[in-house]
C-alpha cells in the first residue's frame, strides 16, 4: 500500500485505508473525524461471540499527520499488536511513537511531543549557539565589567566573613517530608 499524503490525508481517506488494513484482523466498526488539525479515530472490535459494545472493545485514537505520535486509549492486549500494525500501514510508518490518550486537552500533549520531538539538536548547532552566545558577551562589555565587579564583591565579602579557607559547596541536598501520624 502506498503511503498517505500526510498534509492532504482526509477523514474519509484515512478510514477507508486503516479500515482496509483492520479487516485482515478482525470484524469493526470505525468511525474516522477530522477535528482542527487531528484525525480522531473510534474503533469498536466486534468480537466472536457478540456486537456488544462493551468499553474493553472501543479503542479511541487520535493522530496528528505529518507527526510521528499517535495517542491511543487502553485496549485490550489481544487486539493491541494488529490494531498498531494496522496503523502503521496505513500512515505508510515503519516506526511511531504511540502514546497514551490522557488528560484534558490532547491538543496540548500533541504540542509538547512535538516539541521533544524537534528538541534533538546537532552537536555543530550546539556549537553555533556557543559562539553566538561569546560574540553577544563580548560586544556588550559594560555587562562582562559589571559581573566581573559583582563576583569580585562577593568574593572579598564571602573572605572577609568566612576568612581565606576554602569554602565548602553544596553537592547535593535531600528533602524529606514527613507526615505526622495523629
Amino acid at each position: 500500500m502506498e503511503k498517505l499524503d500526510d498534509c492532504t490525508v482526509s477523514a474519509e481517506v484515512f478510514q477507508r485505508a486503516l479500515g482496509k488494513q483492520l479487516f485482515f484482523y478482525f470484524r469493526h466498526v470505525l468511525c474516522v473525524r477530522q477535528y482542527k488539525d487531528a484525525l480522531w479515530v473510534w474503533l469498536m472490535v466486534q468480537d466472536k461471540s457478540n456486537t456488544v459494545w462493551t468499553p474493553s472493545n472501543i479503542v479511541h485514537m487520535v493522530y496528528y499527520p505529518a507527526s510521528p505520535y499517535i495517542f491511543t486509549s487502553t485496549m485490550k492486549a489481544e487486539y493491541k499488536e494488529y490494531i498498531l500494525q494496522a496503523l502503521l500501514l496505513t500512515i505508510g510508518y515503519s516506526k511511531a511513537q504511540f502514546m497514551d490518550l490522557s488528560g484534558r486537552d490532547v491538543e496540548s500533549v500533541a504540542e509538547l511531543a512535538k516539541r521533544r520531538h524537534n528538541q534533538h539538536v546537532s552537536p555543530e548547532s550546539q556549537r553555533s549557539r556557543k559562539r553566538r552566545k561569546q560574540d553577544e558577551e563580548s560586544e556588550n562589555e559594560d555587562v562582562i565589567q559589571e559581573d566581573a565587579e559583582d563576583r569580585q564583591w562577593r568574593e572579598d565579602y564571602t573572605r572577609e566573613t568566612f576568612g581565606d579557607e576554602p569554602q565548602p559547596t553544596l553537592e547535593n541536598v535531600v528533602y524529606k517530608v514527613g507526615h505526622p501520624v495523629s
